[in-house]
């Protein structure tokens, strides 16, 4: 088949785009991001879809999802073997989730393109026009750049394998190998120690064994019932005392749940009863608001007369500065830092402005010069050439002037404060400014001094007033409230408060207390239906066992619980006892068998094991055939794609190179009189290339013999060749000989200029671009 066109929708950064094809060479031009490799990544995208697997460093999907549309999208027409078109349409698109994550939706339609009609749209249509899985397309017909040339050797020599041996690349040979060794494993272990097999001889050899003891089991048989009878009486009593203690803790266990739903009956009213409590203390207006208004009217007074005293202490006499001669006029707008910062950043300015008018003058000077030699060698448009150092000579002249400019603002700023230079700027501002500010701290410092000593004043009167309003809010007498001094008053409500909280923590701290014991109570009793409990309390209540249990204590409950405990263990021992006797009389029973029983048993046996060694001998004989078949069959298909890969390496070469050699694994060599034989690794990037391209196409042949061959895809693959080895590469890929089409993307004009040499069908994105 070959792709006929391309209409890309959206892909990475092409929107809209169309692309014919030839059956034969295609050649795409185009430089760097001009879509090259979306382009060739659509082909695989078309057949195969997008990973979302992790790359590097993006997933396919983030990589060619285009952002404008939020999709992936576009179509392909191809022309089958048989002539028909089709055309296959794709559309991959993500959504964000509310958590944030990438959901992303795909649909393929498969339609005739003479008839527009929809087709049956296979699961993967690559391996249904191609016969081939992605991974196998995309290390043989899928040539990325560079380092994408060299195939990925473990997954091509696994699939070639599979399809050598079975003509599907997903049904593996070592898979089955596997499977045929675990059946013959499991007949018999190589070292004939386990298995089926070696079991049922074991179990031969035991039944040979049984026949000689057949004898002695019929006294043991008789020992065995007598015992069985002695055991039945005892098994009778210890289980009619286990049913009377099961009995009286049955009504227990009903009595301890009446128990537990009356005392959460009473726990509850007790909660009622002290949240009332609770809610009257709390209502009395002795609360946090309350202690935290005290605190503050405290340390408001205690301020006052922290600050008085340390006025008291405080001499001013000293203060005698003599008023700033400029204090009117000098603002210090702007800042003096800013002016220092300024007269930096424009000396800073004036250097560049000066280098880049320097470099500009000469490159006009340089422009001037080459203008003449122009003109006078008639080389070039030297009228443009005239024009551009004009324009380089008036840029420079600007930079100069403002180059001067700077310099003059600079010039300026050092005047104002009476620097020498940018060095001393600094220096002169700290001495202004220290002079301002030891008058400034002189000043203010006693108008600050009143100002607090004032403030903190009208603020301790305030205080006060709201002290006696806490006090009467606390129920003190006015006398009280009136004589006493600040400090009694406060320590009265201080105490007042101290013990309101310890009344209301008390009472949250019960609170708390009896919700968790009902919180316990109702975890247990959440199953409980209280009605049904009260009347089987009652019930029980009426009986010899519910009686009983009423006037236990915990004493004698952990007494009946051991008795319980001891005949639940005695009755279970004698159960237990009883089976093994029974299980030992049905043994003697079954192995006191005739020996002609036993011996048709053991003839059974030895066919059984007759059947499993031909069973055996048949997984042998699978396996090694299967394992032969698959070593001769990959040591035809080697020398073949060896054959095929040296050919194409001698070509593209241009018989430089034909000893090539391909290993089991489908790693490469080469061999050479200087060097011996070496890895690929070892030839300069281009000729490695040009080897594993040659593989490559080796392989197609090889694997797509009896197939549909692909459209083989070249992305930036032969940009390490040079002309010689590219036109021999064209060449090759253009003959006949080659019967598949290719699509080489290339950045170069190399492959270009070579497109109709060989009838290429040529495509150039540059011009495209341009169009658009």
């Amino acid at each position: 088949m070959y792709i006929k066109k391309l209409h890309i929708a959206a892909f990475g950064t092409l929107i809209n785009r169309d692309f014919s094809f030839a059956r034969g060479l295609n050649i795409i031009e185009g430089p760097n991001e001009s879509g090259k490799t979306a382009a060739a990544m659509f082909i695989k995208f078309i057949f195969y879809g997008l990973s979302g697997a992790k790359g590097n460093p993006l997933t396919e999907r983030q990589k060619y999802i285009n952002w404008k549309t939020g999709n992936a999208s576009g179509y392909a027409v191809c022309e089958l073997e048989d002539g028909r078109e089709v055309r296959i349409e794709r559309i991959l698109s993500v959504t964000e989730t509310a958590d944030g994550k990438s959901q992303y939706r795909e649909s393929v339609k498969l339609i005739d393109n003479a008839t527009n009609m929809p087709l049956t749209c296979p699961p993967s249509v690559g391996e249904h026009f191609l016969g081939v899985p992605e991974s196998v397309f995309v290390n043989t017909a899928f040539v990325r750049q560079q380092f994408g040339v060299k195939p990925d050797s473990a997954v091509v020599s696994q699939s070639v394998e599979n399809i050598i041996c079975s003509a599907d690349e997903n049904i593996s040979v070592k898979k089955a190998l596997d499977e045929i060794d675990k059946a013959r494993i499991r007949l018999l272990y190589k070292n004939k120690n386990g298995g089926l097999i070696f079991d049922l001889a074991n179990k031969r050899d035991g039944l040979l064994s049984s026949m000689e003891e057949d004898r002695e089991t019929s006294v043991e048989a008789i020992k065995t019932e007598a015992a069985l009878t002695e055991l039945q009486p005892m098994k009778e009593a210890a289980l009619k005392r286990k049913e009377q203690l099961d009995e009286l803790f049955e009504a227990l266990e009903v009595i301890i749940a009446k128990r537990k739903l009356d005392a959460a009956e009473k726990i509850k009213a007790d909660i009622v009863k002290m949240e009332a409590e609770l809610e009257v203390q709390k209502d009395s207006g002795i609360d946090d608001g309350f202690a935290l208004s005290l605190d503050s009217c405290e340390r408001d007074i205690e301020r006052y007369k922290s600050m008085s005293a340390e006025s008291s202490k405080t001499d001013y006499t000293d203060y005698e500065a003599e008023e700033y001669p400029d204090d009117d006029d000098d603002n210090f707008e702007p800042t003096p830092f800013e002016d220092i910062a300024k007269a930096e950043k424009l000396h800073s300015k004036s250097k560049i402005s000066f280098a880049i008018s320097m470099i500009l003058m000469l490159a006009g000077l340089f422009g001037v010069f080459a203008t003449f030699v122009f003109y006078y060698l008639k080389i070039g448009d030297y009228f443009i050439s005239a024009i551009s150092t004009a324009a380089v000579l008036a840029v420079g002249i600007i930079f100069f002037a403002i180059n001067g400019k700077q310099r003059g603002e600079v010039a300026a700023i050092l005047d104002d404060w009476g620097a020498s230079s940018l060095d001393t700027l600094e220096d002169s501002v700290k001495q202004a400014l220290e002079s301002r500010e030891k008058f400034n701290e002189l000043k203010k410092e006693r108008e600050t001094a009143d100002a607090d000593l004032r403030a903190a004043y009208m603020t301790a009167e305030s205080s006060r007033k709201e002290l006696k309003n806490l006090a009467y809010r606390a129920g003190l007498g006015n006398d009280t409230v009136e004589n006493a001094q600040d400090g009694e008053l406060i320590d009265a409500l201080k105490k007042i408060c101290a013990d309101q909280k310890d009344r209301i923590g008390k009472l949250e701290a019960g609170i708390a207390n009896l919700r968790g014991r009902l919180s316990a109570i109702e975890e247990q009793t959440a199953d409980y239906n209280a009605e049904e409990i009260k009347a089987n309390a009652a019930q029980v209540m009426s009986t010899q066992a519910g009686k009983h249990a009423a006037s236990m204590n915990q004493e004698s409950i952990k007494e009946a619980a051991r008795e319980r405990g001891f005949c639940a263990n005695r009755y279970a021992g004698l159960i237990k006892r009883e089976n093994e006797l029974d299980c030992k009389l049905a043994a003697l029973r079954a192995s006191a068998k005739s020996p002609a029983n036993t011996a048709e048993r053991i003839s059974q046996i030895d066919s059984q094991i007759e059947k499993l060694n031909i069973c055996h001998d048949a997984y042998m004989m699978a396996y090694e055939n299967l394992s032969k078949a698959s070593e001769n069959m990959r040591s035809g298909i080697i020398p073949r794609v060896t054959s095929l890969a040296s050919s194409m390496m001698e070509e593209i070469s241009n018989g430089k190179y034909s000893g090539l050699g391909v290993s089991p694994k489908f790693e490469m060599h080469f061999s050479s009189a200087d060097a011996g034989t070496k890895e690929i690794e070892y030839l300069s990037s281009g000729t490695g290339d040009i080897a594993y391209v040659s593989l490559r196409l080796a392989l197609i042949h090889s694997l797509f013999e009896d197939r549909i061959k692909p459209p083989v895809v070249f992305d930036e693959s032969f940009s390490r060749l040079d002309e010689m080895r590219l036109d021999a590469a064209l060449h090759m890929l253009s003959s006949e000989s080659f019967g598949m089409q290719s699509i080489v993307c290339t950045c170069r004009a190399l492959e270009g200029n070579l497109a109709e040499k060989y009838s290429a069908h040529y495509i150039s994105l540059a011009k495209a671009k341009q169009t658009e």
